[in-house]
């Protein structure tokens, strides 16, 4: 009963892990363990949501909507492969 259990556990941690890179990219990948690829992620999501809000020219602002989907759906991705390893 209690390996079930674990295992239950261990299922509910990877989903809150993809439910996390959905609001957050990056940070449901650092919960997976994948430190390195959560953290370029989550900083590249930062850095790109943070350049869009500021006062820059419009197509650099288009660049950083393109650039902040593009890591959402990387983000995504990966958390849906780490869900189908584990």
């Amino acid at each position: 009963m209690k390996k079930e259990n674990k295992i239950q556990e261990g299922k509910a941690s990877l989903v809150l892990g993809l439910v996390v890179n959905l609001v957050i990219p990056g940070l449901g990948t650092i919960i997976f363990g994948e430190y390195e690829t959560g953290m370029i992620q989550l900083i590249g999501f930062i850095a790109s949501t943070l350049i869009f809000f500021s006062n820059l020219h419009e197509i650099v602002n288009m660049a950083m909507v393109l650039a902040v989907i593009v890591i959402w759906i990387w983000a995504l991705i990966n958390g849906v492969k780490v869900l189908k390893r584990k």
